[in-house]
């Protein structure tokens, strides 16, 4: 029976161990887990901290380099608008000069016509002239022709008949001066038309012969020459100051003054006055050269001088010239003022020295 009861007794043992096998948890296991699952909690939170913190890094990255590239750009488009009113500027002056060019031109053949013309007429009123010249002689010729029959029968009458030959003499005085005034007052009508005809170029040649005179007179001095034109919007006037010794060329002042309204013309006098204020950057860094800019009340004025005792031509570079310093290559230390005078009265400037 012992035994039996033992047999009993066992099973329920066994029973009462296998559910607490099966699904009883420790304490320990229990925060093992709640201690896993902390971690691995605080490590993805820090994970969408650091990426969080990235993306606004990488989005201020992306900010700053969408307005840098703004910036490049704004600054690229300024540079070609500049370009661009540099490039309408110059085209703007080559059909100024190509205007000034073909009206000089029309000019030159309209004087060359005008020329002809004159000479023409004046070769028809020598013509003219001749034609009564010859008449007038011809004239007197018949006069003379026509008085001599009546003095034959005076040389050949008799001795006896002095009292005929008073009025017969009489007649040939009367006669005689009658024709000399003729013909001298032919030639003074003559010598008066001629002189009336060719008065103009008489003047005209006495201006040059007096002017030739000053101009050798002054060997040291300044050539002063100016010219006025005008463009679609604006008025220019231009003089150029060429200072010389021994009439070799030693400094130039160039100035040219555009003249519109203050408010209708304003964008173009404003991009002149950029481009005198790019030219003055230019020139510092030549000796030599001084430019001045200056812009008020709808007129603007700039002004180069230039001094061939310092500047060296061979400093002058390409950006110099495209900003508009032209005029040192065109002219030269010591070059003849005579020759730089023709050059400037050949394009239309006015000229004098003093």
């Amino acid at each position: 029976m012992a035994k039996k009861k033992e047999n009993i007794e066992e099973p329920e043992k066994i029973e009462s161990l296998e559910p607490q096998d099966k699904s009883v948890i420790s304490s320990e296991e229990v925060e093992e887990v709640v201690l896993g699952d902390e971690e691995a909690l605080s490590e993805q939170m820090e994970k969408i901290k650091n990426l969080t913190k990235e993306q606004q890094i990488q989005a201020l990255a992306e900010e700053k380099k969408r307005k840098e590239e703004l910036a490049k750009k704004k600054q690229e488009d300024l540079l070609k608008q500049q370009q661009q009113a540099l490039a309408d500027e110059k085209l703007r002056a080559q059909r100024q000069q190509e205007a000034a060019l073909l009206a000089q031109k029309q000019a030159e053949e309209e004087r060359i016509k005008k020329q002809k013309e004159l000479e023409a007429q004046k070769q028809l009123q020598q013509q003219q002239l001749l034609q009564q010249q010859q008449q007038q002689e011809e004239a007197a010729k018949k006069a003379s022709t026509q008085q001599q029959p009546p003095q034959q029968p005076a040389v050949s009458s008799d001795p006896p008949q002095p009292k005929a030959e008073p009025p017969k003499n009489t007649d040939n005085k009367n006669d005689g001066p009658t024709t000399f005034k003729r013909v001298m007052a032919g030639l003074l009508f003559i010598s008066l038309m001629a002189m009336v005809y060719f008065l103009p170029e008489i003047t005209n040649y006495v201006n040059e012969l007096k002017d030739k005179s000053n101009s050798q007179e002054i060997t040291s001095g300044v050539l002063s020459c100016k010219n006025s034109k005008t463009s679609e919007k604006l008025d220019i006037d231009i003089e150029a100051l060429f200072y010389f010794t021994n009439k070799e060329l030693t400094k130039l002042s160039y100035t040219t003054i555009h003249t519109g309204d203050k408010t209708d013309d304003a964008d173009e006098l404003n991009n002149l006055y950029n481009d005198c204020l790019a030219l003055k950057d230019e020139a510092g860094k030549l000796d030599g050269v001084t430019i001045s800019c200056s812009l008020n009340n709808g007129v603007n004025s700039s002004k180069q001088i230039l001094d061939y005792e310092k500047l060296d031509l061979k400093d002058v570079t390409s950006a110099y010239t495209e900003a508009g310093g032209n005029y040192p290559a065109e002219f030269k230390k010591s070059e003849s003022i005579d020759t730089i005078e023709s050059e400037m009265t050949n394009n239309n400037y006015t000229c004098s020295k003093s």
